[in-house]
């Protein structure tokens, strides 16, 4: 994730949107901010041990770059 000149945050062509509650919406969908997938999203070397399996499948899908 990328932060433009602008200050919009983007996950390749994707616009990426936090809500109020942290949730993480990319390309219309809504995923669960946690500390995990936050931890994937903007960490070149992340700490496992914050990441689970729905982080993991959360960025595994629409959250990668297209």
């Amino acid at each position: 994730m990328r932060r433009d000149h602008d200050g919009t945050f983007r996950i390749g062509n994707a616009n990426v949107e936090i809500d109020q509650d942290s949730n993480v919406i990319v390309k219309g969908i809504s995923y669960k901010g946690t500390r995990g997938l936050l931890e994937l999203l903007t960490r070149k070397k992340v700490d496992r041990s914050f990441i689970t399996d729905s982080d993991m499948k959360a960025y595994r899908g629409n959250t990668r770059p297209s």
